[in-house]
Formats: C-alpha cells, sequence, structure tokens
C-alpha cells in the first residue's frame, strides 16, 4: 500500500472521530440543558447532577466546541446554586469555573462573559469593590470590542458613581432569570494579552492613504479631577468627577469602535490626578488629539447650555472665572500667563484647536438638539486651562452641561445622555479630521 493512500485512510479515520466526539458532545450537551431546565429553581436539590454533567463534556470531550459553553454553563449554574443555598463552597466553585474558562478558553467569544461574571460576583457576593473594578476594567482592557464592553463600563459607572442614574439598564445577576445557562456564541473577537491601565490599541486607524495627508492615530481623553478634587457637586450631590469619567469612558470607547482610533485615559478611576500629569502622559503616549471632559457650574441653578473651549487668552470674564475654578488643581501659580502663553505658542495649535471645538461644540448642538431640545448654545470660546497648556497636539475642554441645573445634573447621571455626548463628540472629531484632511490634500 502506498504511503498517500496511509495517509488518506489516516486523516479520514481522524476525520471520522472528531465528527464522532463533536457528535457525542452536542447530544451529552442537549442533554445537561434537559437536566437544567427541569430543576426546581426553588429548592438545592438536584443541582449536582446537572453540573456534573456539563462538568463530564469539559472533560471527555475537551476540544469539542460544546466544551467551552459546557464549562461556562457550570460557571452559572453555581452561581444560581448560590442563590438557593447560600453556600460558599457554590460562589468558589463559580470562581473557579469562569477562571478556569479564562484560562483555558482566553480567544473564546464568551471570556468576556466569564470576566464580566466574576465582576459581578466579586461586587455583589463578596462587596469586594476593589476586585469588581479590576475585572470589569479587564473587560474594557482585554475585549474593548467585545458586547460586554458597555455592560462593564455601565457597571464601572455605578460602582463609581455612588448609585446615580448611570447604571440604567444594568442587570445583575439577582435580577436575572437564565432560561438557558449558555449565552449565544458571539463572533471571534482579537485577544489582547497587554494590560495596561489604558484602552489597548485598535487594530485599524482613521487616515488617509497617502502619508503626506494629515493623519490622526491616537487620542487621549481627560476626565476632569477627581480623587480629592471632586470638581463642582450638583444639588442632589452629583459629582463632576464621577460623572466626567463615565462620559470619558464612553467617549474612549466609541472613538475607538468607530473610528478605529488607539485610545487612552488619564485616569480610569476616583483618584487625584495633577494637571501637569494629564498633558504628560498625553505626550508620552504621542496623543494627535488630546480632549478633556468636565461639567460646567454657576452660582445661579437657571444657567444651562453646552460649551467647547480651547487655549488661548482668555475672551471674558466668565472665561476667566471658569478657568480659574478649573486650574486649582494645578502645582502652578496663577501668575505665570506669560509662561502659559509661551508654551501655548512653541505649540503652534492653536487654529487646530479652535477647529476641533468648533466642530465638537457643532456636532454636540446636532445631537444633543435631537434628543434633549431645547439645548442653549454658549458657543466656542478661549481661556486659558493648564490641562491643555503641555500637550503638545491641538486639544480642547469640553463643558458637557452644568451640574448645578437640576434639570442638568438628572441629565449627567443617565447612561444614555452619556452616550449621547459619546456619539456626539465621536463625530465632532470625525468632521475635524475630513475637514484638515481636505484642506491638507488641496495644498
Amino acid at each position: 500500500m502506498k504511503w498517500s493512500h496511509v495517509f488518506t485512510i489516516c486523516i479520514l479515520f481522524w476525520s471520522l472521530t472528531l465528527f464522532a466526539e463533536e457528535k457525542n458532545a452536542l447530544t451529552d450537551y442537549a442533554f445537561a440543558q434537559k437536566c437544567y431546565h427541569s430543576l426546581d429553581k426553588t429548592t438545592a436539590k438536584g443541582w449536582d447532577r446537572c453540573v456534573h454533567q456539563f462538568e463530564a463534556i469539559v472533560k471527555d470531550y475537551p476540544k469539542s466546541q460544546e466544551a467551552p459553553k459546557a464549562l461556562f454553563s457550570v460557571g452559572r449554574l453555581s452561581e444560581e446554586k448560590y442563590n438557593v443555598t447560600h453556600n460558599e463552597g457554590d460562589l468558589q466553585n463559580a470562581f473557579k469555573s469562569y477562571n478556569e474558562f479564562l484560562k483555558r478558553y482566553s480567544s473564546h467569544p464568551m471570556s468576556d462573559d466569564a470576566l464580566y461574571r466574576i465582576g459581578v460576583l466579586r461586587h455583589e457576593k463578596q462587596r469586594d469593590k476593589v476586585k469588581a473594578e479590576k475585572a470589569f476594567h479587564a473587560v474594557l482592557e482585554r475585549f474593548p470590542n467585545g458586547d460586554m464592553a458597555v455592560p462593564a463600563q455601565d457597571y464601572l459607572g455605578k460602582l463609581e458613581g455612588t448609585g446615580g442614574g448611570g447604571d440604567k439598564g444594568l442587570v445583575t445577576s439577582d435580577q436575572e432569570t437564565v432560561n438557558n445557562p449558555v449565552i449565544t456564541v458571539k463572533p471571534p473577537i482579537e485577544e489582547i494579552t497587554d494590560l495596561e491601565e489604558d484602552l489597548p490599541p485598535p487594530t485599524k486607524k482613521l487616515k488617509p492613504d497617502s502619508q503626506n495627508e494629515f493623519q490622526i492615530n491616537t487620542v487621549v481623553i481627560d476626565p476632569g479631577h477627581g480623587g480629592d478634587d471632586p470638581g463642582a457637586i450638583g444639588p442632589k450631590g452629583t459629582k463632576e468627577a464621577v460623572v466626567a469619567l463615565q462620559i470619558a469612558r464612553k467617549v474612549a470607547f466609541k472613538l475607538k469602535n468607530e473610528l478605529g482610533l488607539t485610545t487612552y485615559l488619564t485616569r480610569t478611576r476616583n483618584e487625584t490626578l495633577p494637571l501637569e500629569d494629564r498633558d504628560t502622559l498625553a505626550n508620552k503616549k504621542k496623543a494627535d488629539l488630546f480632549i478633556s471632559i468636565h461639567a460646567n457650574a454657576n452660582d445661579s441653578p437657571k444657567v444651562s447650555g453646552v460649551q467647547t473651549y480651547y487655549l488661548n487668552n482668555a475672551t471674558n470674564q466668565a472665561a476667566k472665572r471658569l478657568a480659574a475654578r478649573e486650574n486649582r488643581a494645578s502645582k502652578k501659580q496663577l501668575n505665570v500667563s506669560d509662561t502659559i502663553l509661551s508654551t501655548m505658542l512653541q505649540n503652534a495649535n492653536t487654529e487646530e484647536s479652535r477647529d476641533l471645538a468648533r466642530a465638537v461644540q457643532k456636532s454636540l448642538l446636532f445631537h444633543l438638539q435631537k434628543k434633549y431640545p431645547p439645548v442653549k448654545n454658549l458657543k466656542v470660546d478661549s481661556a486659558l486651562f493648564y490641562v491643555l497648556v503641555g500637550a503638545k497636539c491641538p486639544g480642547i475642554l469640553v463643558e458637557t452641561s452644568f451640574i448645578t441645573n437640576p434639570k442638568e445634573e438628572k441629565r449627567l447621571k443617565d447612561s444614555e445622555y452619556q452616550w449621547t455626548l459619546a456619539e456626539a463628540i465621536t463625530k465632532g472629531v470625525k468632521q475635524y479630521v475630513n475637514s484638515r484632511q481636505k484642506v491638507a490634500s488641496s495644498l
């Protein structure tokens, strides 16, 4: 017998074996699911039998398509059993299953689901906010294109916003009714192993084909204030630092997933960060754009509207007062305006920053007016914002709404409103890039 025939027979035998294993795994998985659906979920009886059936699939058919789903199901069943028994061993078994899933099937489409469930359990069952935040940040860092990125962002908003309205639509383990312990398999996503404090780089860029034309690759988004500096505080106690971080996360997510840009946050939690350190990060990451997110404030609760600033001399007293408030976190003294102007001129980004501010302001008005009319246009203005001084790229500061206005404070806490702001800023950036590309190509 020729070697080619032997090889063909071996391949055929191997294929038939795999087919048989996959068929058996599928059959066993169907039985395990039937076992789950037959459970009386108000008692502790029968859970172990169903768990063992799913575990057997992982053990007997580890390379089958059903094995990852079965292992994830072990985690979900262990969660549900814990809700009935309150036995610590069941909770630990859930953690063990999800962690094993992440280790064995790190590139599987349900990896972000496993990591998200770990975060939920850390917070809701163990009351460990720190570990919960780490898990949700890991979802954003490792799986930014997965469908659990948005829920993870919303959950982080809940944790860092002390309740608020940012967790609208959030589903927790105690609220869920699981008719099927397995989440539908999603399209594959890129596995990211480089865990930083920032959102990881994307696989595509918003840039023209010609290398001689204008292009941007990297954007640093700065959530204003944080830590010891809560920023302005609304009538209901909403802190500017909290909503700024929630909005900034959504802006970073939109810029990355809609425009393909590399995005970084100057802070990813409620921590104190001097203004000078923020533009230092922008320079370290070689940012092409710098966007600082804030919420405005006024002594009168009736004042409202949105406004976008760029770095230059303050044009009026209101701009000077706002800059003075935002500059309080700086290590610099307020009498160094000459030095600031000198630095600004050295950067030579005033025209680009102004164009970016105009594009973002126009987009903010367009999108907000559609969903939340009326919205007052406070227009584009300039002032000496220290946070914009050191960045060696065009930069703007967005005052998203007045947190001191009761109506706008309520909006700023709302997740839908935050996503609308993020969408508007993203579209503004896109319009700015397109307009600069046209100018560059005409030269």
